[in-house]
């Protein structure tokens, strides 16, 4: 009995050696992201069975981490680019806004979101414009939802809206299932038990498009809000996951199937608006001019506080909005 106990104190002794040697060398527990969305109304965002979640209808008064504040109105589940009387007369293209949170307009007023400016001030009379970005959504996601627009193939220009760092989201990486993991702890009681029946789309390396439940995204292993080793270690586990390996060869095949088995058949004009500039995002750009794809490069640098929200929130701000509008006006006059 004595050997026992003396064993137990043993281990338990090496334990707290190993915890503060990790300690000293920086390594901490798991904490949870903190990042703060309130709306007034509260059903800004809302769980979906299909999509993971989905903008809920209405106008709302939005604050990011306690100091970015914007209003936003959305309508069948999109953001508004026209607010006023539809004019009939005018036979306009119908053009989709395709993409995630930096092109839908996240934080900002919906008159100087980017896809308003290019519907009321740049293509007016020209194109029948509509904003589908959802914030969150990935090359994949923004793909899956286009496909579930009512009468979607009557859009003749579709501008997909790609960012190297939307390519995490395509396949649910860990860090991104983390992400998501983080939205859904930080979400009120009442959101986390209807996030319960909410499933996410992704594309799968190995089985193609499929979903993934909400609320088991993700899971922390004993002890790793509490400890640096554990946590250290399931960190290595983590950044050891397959899908790292492919994860950067799969917006290409996703972007060559969307144009080939959607927009060819049914006369879509598809570009892809890259958002980002880096090793990954010429990549992709140069995928698309091999195969025959159009581009446009709209990227600002967002990490200059004249063109974000920063440090309150990564987002672009309103002058990066109208760059993004120029820069598109430019390409499509």
């Amino acid at each position: 009995m004595k050997s026992l106990r003396l064993i137990l104190i043993q281990i338990v002794v090496t334990l707290i050696i190993i915890e503060i040697v990790f300690r000293l060398f920086g390594h901490v527990p798991y904490h949870i992201q903190k990042y703060s969305l309130v709306s007034e109304p509260n059903s800004y965002m809302l769980p979906d069975a299909n999509k993971g979640f989905i903008l809920g209808d209405g106008t709302f008064h939005v604050t990011i981490n306690d100091s970015v504040k914007y209003t936003v109105t959305h309508k069948n589940g999109y953001r508004l680019t026209d607010f006023g009387k539809e004019d009939t007369s005018l036979q306009k293209t119908k053009m989709a806004l395709i993409g995630g949170s930096f092109n839908y307009g996240m934080g900002v007023d919906d008159t100087v979101a980017y896809p308003y400016i290019l519907q009321q001030e740049s293509f007016k009379d020209q194109y029948d414009i509509s904003n589908y970005c959802i914030p969150g959504y990935g090359t994949y996601q923004s793909i899956y939802n286009f496909k579930t627009v009512e009468n979607y193939k009557e859009h003749k220009v579709v501008i997909l809206h790609y960012a190297s760092f939307h390519d995490e989201r395509n396949v649910l990486t860990p860090s991104y299932r983390v992400a998501l993991h983080h939205g859904f702890l930080n979400s009120n009681k009442e959101n986390k038990e209807k996030y319960k029946a909410a499933k996410f789309p992704y594309y799968d390396i190995e089985k193609g498009g499929t979903h993934a439940a909400m609320d088991k995204l993700y899971k922390n292993w004993w002890l790793r809000e509490y400890s640096s080793a554990v946590n250290f270690v399931q960190s290595i586990v983590d950044n050891a996951d397959p899908t790292y390996k492919e994860v950067r060869n799969i917006p290409t095949k996703i972007i060559e199937d969307f144009n080939k088995n959607i927009c060819k058949p049914n006369g879509i004009n598809l570009i892809i608006a890259t958002i980002t500039k880096d090793e990954q995002t010429e990549r992709v750009t140069t995928f698309c001019k091999e195969k025959g794809i159009a581009t446009v490069d709209l990227f600002v640098d967002y990490t200059k506080p004249i063109l974000s929200n920063l440090p309150y929130d990564s987002h672009p701000n309103a002058k990066a909005h109208q760059m993004y509008a120029d820069k598109m006006y430019q390409y499509l006059k």
